[in-house]
């Protein structure tokens, strides 16, 4: 349980990274399309 903890804490910081990044890019191309 404890060895899982870390690579559980890395993977859900990489995917809200991830999301954050696909959020922000869909928001500055959304702009200027609409």
């Amino acid at each position: 349980m404890l060895s899982l903890l870390p690579t559980l804490l890395i993977g859900m910081t990489s995917f809200t990274r991830i999301v954050i990044v696909l959020s922000l890019l869909r928001h500055a191309l959304g702009l200027p399309q609409t």
